[in-house]
């Protein structure tokens, strides 16, 4: 096979488009970042402000992973950097705080 008998030549009219790695666009940095900052700020409302807002995210880290499994299944035809920063951002307390308190914050549940 030559070049203009490859599979891979985009020039043909079946030819698809290449991937677009998400980890390299910006709405992915921020969707993660966003839904950090929503998930804490719903844990400190919860909490009543308190100094306990970090138990919150103990507690609702398991809801929170549900949450963001709903929402990427929703976003991820139209926008894989957004539905993947959302997953991976609604995943983070749940490994943060199995990290933190040494797989024993799970005893709990």
């Amino acid at each position: 096979m030559n070049e203009n008998n490859s599979p891979n030549n985009l020039n043909e009219v079946g030819g698809q488009p290449p991937k677009e790695n998400p980890f390299k666009n910006w709405r992915f940095y921020a969707a993660y970042f966003i839904t950090i900052v929503i998930l804490a700020t719903v844990s400190w409302i919860l909490t009543g402000g308190d100094n306990y807002w970090i138990l919150g995210v103990l507690l609702l880290s398991i809801p929170y992973i549900i949450v963001g499994l709903i929402v990427w299944v929703i976003v991820r035809r139209k926008n894989r950097p957004i539905s993947l920063g959302i997953l991976f951002g609604s995943m983070t307390p749940f490994i943060v705080m199995f990290i933190v308190t040494g797989g024993c914050g799970l005893l709990m549940f």
